[in-house]
Order: C-alpha cells, then sequence, then structure tokens
C-alpha cells in the first residue's frame, strides 16, 4: 500500500489567533418548545468560516473540550457545544425549575427525540447554515440520527471514538442478559419486558454510580442523576452505528476518527460502520493509535488539526481511505 506522509502544523498561525481574540466564548440556557432549558456554550465563526457542532459523550464535561476547541477557535471556527435533556447542567436546570421530577421519567427518551432537539436548539440560535457534527462516544448516536434526519442541515459528520452498538453486548454477562431481555420479551410481551429491563439496567446503575462518580453540579440531587443515567442508556439499547448509510449525505462526508480501545471487539466494530458507509458519502478513517478513547482529552493537537484537513477537504485525503497517526504524520494504513 502507497505510504503518504502528511506533514502536519500544530502550532497555528499567531495572526489568526489574534483575529479571533475578540471573539467570546458565550454561555446561556435556551429554552425550546417543551418548556425545558438547554445549557450551551458557543463561539461564532469567523466570516466564511463554518459551525462545529458538537454532540457529547454520556459523562463527559463540555470544558474537557477546551485544548481542542482552542486550536479550532483560532483557526476561526464556530464552536458550539451543549448538554442534551438530561445531562450535566441541563438536567440541573431542569429539576431546578420544576417541583416535579423530569417528565421524561415516565415518557422516556429516544433517539429521535435527542436529533430533534439539536434541530431546534440550531433553530433557536440562529445557525441554519450547514454544520459540521461530531460525535464523541455516546454522542455518536445523536450526531447519526441527526444526520440521517436532517441531511440538508449536515456539511460533514464526524465520528470520535463512536459507541457502535451498547457495550454491554461486549460482556459475556451483557450477552447473556441480553439474550434473556429477548426471551422474556417474546414469551411475556414488552411489559414484562421493561420490567425486566428497569430492574436489571436500574440496579446496576445504582450500584456502580457511586457518590464520587456524581457531577459537582448534580451532588445535591444523586438519585435524579442516577435515574436519568438509566434513560439516557435506555434510549440507545437498540442503537446500531453499522445500520447507518448516510446516504443521502453529500459526497466524501461522513468521517471516523478512532483510538486505541482496550476490547478489539469495539475497535473492529467501529471499522466495520466505516467500511459500511454508503460509498458514496463515506469520507476518511483516521486512527490515533496513541490516543485514548476521550480524544480531545489525549490527542487535542492532532484531532484539531485532522478535523481541519478533513473539513478543508484538504487533497492528500483520499476518498474512502484510512489513515494511521505517526510521528511523521498521517500514512496510509
Amino acid at each position: 500500500m502507497k505510504t503518504i506522509y502528511l506533514l502536519i502544523s500544530l502550532l497555528f498561525c499567531s495572526v489568526t489567533s489574534l483575529a479571533t481574540s475578540a471573539k467570546e466564548r458565550q454561555s446561556t440556557f435556551v429554552k425550546l418548545d417543551d418548556g425545558i432549558e438547554r445549557y450551551i456554550e458557543y463561539v461564532e465563526p469567523q466570516k466564511g468560516k463554518p459551525w462545529i457542532v458538537f454532540t457529547n459523550g454520556l459523562v463527559y464535561e463540555i470544558e474537557r473540550w477546551g485544548d481542542l476547541d482552542k486550536k479550532l477557535i483560532a483557526q476561526g471556527y464556530g464552536i458550539f457545544h451543549y448538554y442534551f435533556r438530561g445531562q450535566d447542567l441541563t438536567l440541573a436546570r431542569e429539576v431546578e425549575h420544576s417541583s416535579q421530577p423530569p417528565a421524561f421519567f415516565k415518557t422516556g427518551l429516544g433517539r429521535n427525540d435527542f436529533a430533534e432537539e439539536l434541530h431546534r436548539l440550531l433553530g433557536k440560535m440562529g445557525i441554519n447554515d450547514k454544520v459540521i457534527v461530531v460525535g464523541l462516544s455516546y454522542g455518536a448516536h445523536i450526531a447519526a440520527t441527526f444526520a440521517e434526519q436532517y441531511p440538508a442541515s449536515v456539511e460533514e459528520v464526524v465520528f470520535m471514538a463512536p459507541l457502535v452498538v451498547p457495550l454491554e453486548k461486549y460482556q459475556p454477562q451483557g450477552q447473556w442478559l441480553d439474550w434473556n431481555l429477548m426471551w422474556v420479551k417474546m414469551m411475556w410481551g414488552p411489559y414484562f419486558y421493561e420490567y425486566a429491563y428497569r430492574q436489571i439496567y436500574g440496579t446496576y446503575l445504582r450500584d456502580r454510580v457511586t457518590e464520587d462518580r456524581v457531577p459537582e453540579h448534580l451532588a445535591a440531587i444523586p438519585d435524579t442523576y442516577r435515574e436519568s443515567l438509566y434513560f439516557l442508556v435506555r434510549a440507545v439499547r437498540d442503537f446500531d452505528l453499522k445500520a447507518y448509510k448516510f446516504s443521502k449525505l453529500a459526497p466524501n462526508s461522513v468521517h471516523y476518527f478512532v483510538a486505541k480501545e482496550d476490547d478489539k471487539r469495539v475497535f473492529a466494530d467501529q471499522i466495520a460502520a466505516f467500511d459500511g458507509t454508503d460509498s458514496r458519502s463515506r469520507g476518511s478513517l483516521i486512527w490515533l493509535p496513541d490516543s485514548a478513547h476521550a480524544i480531545p482529552d489525549s490527542a487535542p493537537s492532532e484531532a484539531a488539526s485532522y478535523l481541519r484537513f478533513l473539513i478543508e477537504r484538504d487533497p492528500r485525503l483520499e476518498q474512502g481511505k484510512k489513515y494511521k497517526n505517526t510521528s511523521g504524520g498521517l500514512k496510509a494504513w
């Protein structure tokens, strides 16, 4: 296989940095039609530059994107972060403004709810141009569903160490539980299936999410936080990124960043999801072998640089090809 070296610069132009210094990071709450406020942070783009919209990891705090954000902002890109329904400051705000438990504790949450939420947030903020959507880990299901439902709003979609299927499916105990739950559903119907699912996963989260794992913003409502996590996990129980083809998106517009994974099956599924993307819309896959799952924490410079390559359609990246990061840049993999 032909080796291609892409020499990257990790130090961005100081002139550009000075030009963007006036662009300050804004934070606010935005109320949607359901009456619930979502927390957002953003920096507006320079003229001619696109918005990059980030869909977050399940328990990932926005400030952890900081190093990657700085490098993208220095290049003039707009940055848009938010906490989705049930997450962190959005959850805290919902609880603060109501004497009742969050309504989704009764109604549940589905993947379409998250895509619709993002669509409405962008509309409220007056972001009408096509955006670059970057989905990290759990956020892959939001990015994928948004791209499928609102292809006219998406310039490109980038998956970072994406969730492909629920992680318990890689564990023998999880597979056994999944099989038994399907048996309950087949033999006894959806009511008993939901009851069994609730008992198993509700108990698991109550035991696993100890006080030290509750975010500071939610320390006063740990049980509400655990309950919210249950519904967020439940929302992706049937998710499979390999089923998404993205055939309605533009050519060369679906990209993947993959990191070093502890479980080889997770890594293999991420590669399979990329390979299964419609050949027309499939873009590039970049493997960061020295990065941990939380790519913005462990490889912010490389991620920012390669995001710029993708957004600007650097001709050295060939459509449909895979690349590996090395000390000399990228090479075909």
